[in-house]
Protein backbone atom coordinates (compact mmCIF):
# COMPACT_ATOMS: atom_id res chain seq x y z
CA UNK A 1 0.00 0.00 0.00
CA UNK A 2 1.39 3.72 -0.74
CA UNK A 3 1.08 6.20 1.33
CA UNK A 4 -0.35 9.47 0.28
CA UNK A 5 -1.09 13.04 1.77
CA UNK A 6 -3.17 15.12 -0.54
CA UNK A 7 -2.92 18.11 1.44
CA UNK A 8 -0.32 18.61 4.10
CA UNK A 9 1.39 22.22 5.65
CA UNK A 10 2.58 24.29 7.90
CA UNK A 11 1.74 27.25 10.49
CA UNK A 12 4.18 30.02 11.67
CA UNK A 13 3.31 31.29 14.94
CA UNK A 14 4.29 34.76 15.81
CA UNK A 15 2.72 36.95 18.27
CA UNK A 16 0.37 38.92 16.35
CA UNK A 17 0.21 36.91 13.37
CA UNK A 18 0.14 33.13 12.07
CA UNK A 19 1.15 32.34 8.00
CA UNK A 20 -0.10 29.47 6.74
CA UNK A 21 1.58 27.44 4.30
CA UNK A 22 -0.20 24.79 2.61
CA UNK A 23 0.01 22.29 -0.57
CA UNK A 24 -2.21 20.00 -1.66
CA UNK A 25 -3.13 17.71 -4.96
CA UNK A 26 -2.84 14.82 -6.05
CA UNK A 27 0.95 12.90 -5.61
CA UNK A 28 1.15 12.63 -9.37
CA UNK A 29 1.45 16.22 -10.35
CA UNK A 30 2.70 20.10 -8.89
CA UNK A 31 0.91 20.95 -5.83
CA UNK A 32 -1.34 23.65 -5.85
CA UNK A 33 0.36 26.44 -3.14
CA UNK A 34 -1.71 28.75 -0.38
CA UNK A 35 -0.38 31.20 1.57
CA UNK A 36 -2.36 33.26 4.06
CA UNK A 37 -1.73 35.24 6.80
CA UNK A 38 -4.10 35.66 9.97
CA UNK A 39 -4.34 37.01 13.10
CA UNK A 40 -4.00 36.13 16.68
CA UNK A 41 -7.60 36.99 17.83
CA UNK A 42 -10.05 34.11 18.75
CA UNK A 43 -11.89 34.87 15.47
CA UNK A 44 -9.22 35.14 13.06
CA UNK A 45 -8.05 31.65 14.14
CA UNK A 46 -11.48 29.86 14.05
CA UNK A 47 -11.09 31.86 10.29
CA UNK A 48 -7.68 30.17 9.62
CA UNK A 49 -9.74 26.17 10.90
CA UNK A 50 -12.58 27.10 8.60
CA UNK A 51 -10.07 27.47 5.73
CA UNK A 52 -7.98 25.02 6.43
CA UNK A 53 -11.30 22.60 6.69
CA UNK A 54 -12.41 24.66 3.70
CA UNK A 55 -9.50 22.70 1.68
CA UNK A 56 -9.58 19.37 3.87
CA UNK A 57 -6.33 20.33 5.08
CA UNK A 58 -6.34 17.93 8.03
CA UNK A 59 -2.06 17.42 8.52
CA UNK A 60 -0.54 20.86 9.76
CA UNK A 61 2.82 20.89 11.54
CA UNK A 62 3.37 24.15 13.64
CA UNK A 63 6.61 26.18 14.36
CA UNK A 64 6.43 28.82 17.20
CA UNK A 65 9.77 30.56 18.92
CA UNK A 66 8.97 31.64 22.85
CA UNK A 67 11.14 34.93 23.66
Amino acid sequence: MDAARYCYGGLDVHQETVMAYILNGPLDQKPKSHIRTFGTTTKQLLELQDWLAGISCTEIVMESVRK
